[in-house]
């Protein structure tokens, strides 16, 4: 697999760290855009990215702002924080604009997991459907707040973000992920998991700590934005959504909810699988690679 990385001024002093593997397959299928979740970063999808090529399938890719090796947002580059979700949508209407449409052949396929999931939507709002279809891995539609009511939590942090925290830890610190692997809320598979701390390890600069209020109010009002009535009934794109079945960061529920209100949606609960899906145990990643030849067929 070889792969090209290059930098996208998306706004002033916004640098997106990009990435490009074409399939050198006879036979192109189209290509993919895919998109990361919250502190994630290219590197952790190489293994995705091999299959994709040798399904014939062209993949671009980016770090969103703030992780990644793409700008950071505040002095200290472990916080997760972003100012507004208009901003990660707009990086990735630039992306598109500049560099995908630019080389991509199609069909176009796009292709998030959580955050990023929940990013394809907002996007496909308010970008219309140049897409030929999209797969949407564990998207957060909603997130789990236990043992804080969710209500309870967005008042709290819409009150402290107006008094100026919203550059603080809301939880945690500047720690990147979970130093053991017993009792993981992300994957069942101890390699996969193991290979994403070393990519950390071999390049801390890729790593994001903790969020903070500005991120979560950030993440409140967007989720609140696709509940609105109307809101995701134009998007006429084929979406098949990925259920974790044993999802505890995202919401399942929200998920079903989201999927009826789309006009050309489907549901396919992934089995014996944690939040990230991709990076799940091989029979787990049998059923994906299978629903995803069937995703293809059905709307490519």
């Amino acid at each position: 697999m070889t792969n090209k990385f290059s930098y996208l001024e998306v706004e002033k002093g916004i640098f997106l760290r990009c990435g490009y593997w074409k399939s050198f397959r006879h036979q192109k299928k189209g290509s993919v855009c895919l998109l990361g979740g919250r502190t994630e970063f290219m590197e952790k999808y190489f293994d995705t990215i091999e299959q994709l090529n040798r399904r014939g399938l062209d993949v671009f890719s980016f770090d969103w702002r703030g992780q990644g090796l793409s700008t950071r947002l505040l002095q200290n580059r472990r916080k997760g924080y972003v100012k507004s979700y208009h901003d990660y949508v707009n990086d990735l209407s630039v992306f598109i604009e500049n560099i995908f449409t630019q080389k991509a052949a199609r069909p176009y396929i796009l292709m998030g997991h959580s955050m990023g999931g929940h990013i394809i939507i907002r996007y496909l709002h308010e970008h219309g459907n140049i897409f030929d279809g999209a797969i949407l891995l564990s998207p957060m539609i909603d997130i789990r707040t236990f043992p804080v009511p969710k209500k309870v939590l967005q008042t709290f942090t819409r009150i402290l973000v107006r008094a100026g925290y919203d550059k603080v830890y809301i939880a945690g610190n500047d720690r990147v992920m979970d130093n053991k692997f017993k009792g993981n809320f992300l994957t069942s598979d101890i390699i996969r998991f193991e290979k994403t701390r070393k990519f950390i390890l071999d390049n801390p600069k890729i790593a994001v700590g903790g969020v903070t209020f500005g991120w979560l109010k950030a993440s409140f009002d967007s989720l609140d934005l696709l509940n609105q009535p109307g809101y995701v009934e134009n998007i006429i794109t084929p979406i098949w959504i990925l259920s974790a079945e044993k999802d505890r960061v995202v919401c399942n529920m929200a998920q079903r909810r989201l999927c009826s209100r789309l006009p050309n949606c489907r549901l396919i609960k992934v089995g014996d699988s944690r939040h990230e899906i991709v990076q799940e145990t091989d029979p787990v990643q049998k059923k994906f690679w299978n629903i995803f030849e069937q995703f293809l067929d059905s709307n490519l």
